[in-house]
C-alpha cells in the first residue's frame, strides 16, 4: 500500500502544531466542500484525504507513528524547519476521531446551518469507499468543478503608505439586464431589456476597504471596524468624497459604476439569478443573515470575472438615481438625469439569500448611511 505523507496532504511543514493543522484543514475543506463541487469525485476524493490527514496528525499517537514512519523511509524528507516532528502535548486534545464527528464539526467550523450535519455524515460513507486507485482514476476522468475566473487583466493602484487597489478590466459586451417575470423572486422593477455595454472599464476586485478610505480620507467612518473589512457607514455623498479626493491625486477618472455596469460585472456572463447559478448559499456568500456582520472582502470564491462579493457582504452605491428601466435595447444606459434617491446592488450580510440577486434593485436618499452598505469603485479607460 502506498504511504501517504498527510503533510503535503495539508500542505504544511512537518512541525505545524494543532492550531496549523486545523486551519489548513479548514482553507483546503472550503475548497473541495460538496456545496462548492455537487457530484464531483475529484473534491469527494479529496476531501476525504483531508479527513484522513486531520484524523492521523490531530491525534498523538497516530502522528507518531506516521512521523517515524516518514522519516524513516523518506530520510531525505526532514522538517522544512526545526522543531518536533509530533503534536504538541499540551495543545487542546482532538475530539472528532471519528471520521463521521470530524465532517461534524467541519460543518460547523465553516459556518454552515448545523442542522445540515446529518447530510454530511451520511456523505462520509462514500468518502470512506474511496482508495487512492479512485482519486487517480477520477483526477484523469472527470472534468474540474472548481469555479475559474476568465484571467481578465487586472491593475493596482498605489494609494500610498503601502496601500493598493486592486481593479479588473471588464470588456465591452451585452447583456439581458433584469429578470424574467416568470421567476420565482422577480421584482416589478426589473423589468427585462437588452443593455449593451460598449466601452470596456476597470472595476475594482473587492469593495472598498477601510484601509482604503482612511490611507484616502484621513479618517474611518465604519462602525464595525477592521483593515481588511469593507467600508460602510457611507453614504453616496461620501463616495464622491473619495472619489474627488482620488482624482485630485492623479489623471486617472475613477467613478462609481453605473448601475447597468454593475450587473453587467456581476453577472459575468450569466443569466441565472446568481453569478453562482440558480441558487446560493452562505458558503457561496456573506448573506441570507447567518453571519450578521461584515467579513473581510475576498473571504469567497470569486465570479468567473475575478470580482470578489458581488452578491452579498455589503450593498454596494452605483452611480445611477434609481428609475424605471429603458423600454427596449440601451447602450451604456445612465439611468434617470435626476431622482431621489441613488441605486444599491449586491444585497448584504443582514438580507435573505433571494435578496441578493444579480438583478435585485435598492436605492436611498444620497445621504444615507448604514453598516451593511459600502461600495467597490470605476475606472474609465480613455477619453
Amino acid at each position: 500500500m502506498t504511504f501517504i505523507n498527510h503533510y503535503e496532504i495539508l500542505e504544511i511543514e512537518a512541525n505545524a502544531d494543532l492550531s496549523a493543522i486545523k486551519s489548513a484543514f479548514n482553507k483546503l475543506a472550503m475548497r473541495y466542500h460538496p456545496d462548492r463541487n455537487l457530484g464531483d469525485p475529484i473534491a469527494e476524493a479529496m476531501m476525504k484525504k483531508l479527513n484522513q490527514a486531520l484524523r492521523i496528525l490531530s491525534d498523538t499517537a497516530l502522528r507518531k507513528d506516521h512521523d517515524e514512519y516518514l522519516f524513516k523511509n523518506k530520510p531525505n524528507t526532514p522538517p522544512k524547519s526545526n522543531g518536533t516532528t509530533t503534536a504538541n502535548e499540551n495543545a487542546e486534545p482532538m475530539q472528532t476521531k471519528d471520521l463521521h464527528e470530524t465532517i461534524a464539526a467541519f460543518t460547523k467550523a465553516i459556518n454552515l446551518n448545523p442542522n445540515d450535519t446529518r447530510a454530511y455524515i451520511n456523505r462520509a460513507a462514500a468518502y470512506k469507499a474511496l482508495s487512492d486507485k479512485d482519486l487517480a482514476m477520477a483526477q484523469k476522468t472527470a472534468p474540474v468543478k472548481k469555479r475559474k475566473t476568465k484571467g481578465a487583466k487586472e491593475e493596482s493602484i498605489d494609494l500610498g503608505k503601502g496601500i493598493t487597489l486592486q481593479l479588473v478590466l471588464i470588456l465591452a459586451g451585452k447583456f439581458q439586464m433584469g429578470s424574467d417575470p416568470s421567476d420565482e423572486d422577480h421584482n416589478d422593477d426589473e423589468t427585462q431589456y437588452e443593455a449593451t455595454i460598449s466601452k470596456p472599464f476597470y472595476l475594482g476586485k473587492h469593495q472598498i476597504t477601510q484601509a482604503q478610505w482612511e490611507v484616502v480620507m484621513g479618517y474611518n467612518p465604519s462602525k464595525i471596524k477592521g483593515h481588511d473589512l469593507p467600508v460602510t457607514n457611507v453614504s453616496w455623498d461620501d463616495c464622491q468624497k473619495f472619489i474627488n479626493n482620488l482624482n485630485a491625486d492623479s489623471e486617472d477618472c475613477f467613478r462609481l459604476p453605473t448601475e447597468a455596469e454593475w450587473e453587467f460585472a456581476c453577472r459575468a456572463g450569466t443569466n441565472t439569478p446568481f453569478s453562482f447559478g440558480d441558487r446560493i448559499t452562505t458558503v457561496d456568500a456573506n448573506c441570507d443573515y447567518k453571519i450578521r456582520k461584515p467579513l473581510a472582502v475576498g473571504s469567497y470564491e470569486p465570479n468567473s470575472f475575478g470580482l470578489y462579493d458581488m452578491h452579498g457582504n455589503v450593498f454596494e452605491w452605483c452611480n445611477d438615481w434609481y428609475g424605471v428601466y429603458p423600454k427596449r435595447a440601451s447602450t451604456d444606459p445612465q439611468g434617470p438625469a435626476n431622482g431621489k434617491d441613488r441605486v444599491m446592488r449586491g444585497g448584504s450580510f443582514c438580507v435573505k439569500a433571494s435578496s441578493v440577486r444579480s438583478a435585485l434593485r435598492n436605492s436611498s436618499a444620497p445621504n444615507y448611511q448604514s453598516n451593511d452598505l459600502g461600495f467597490r469603485i470605476a475606472q474609465t479607460i480613455g477619453p
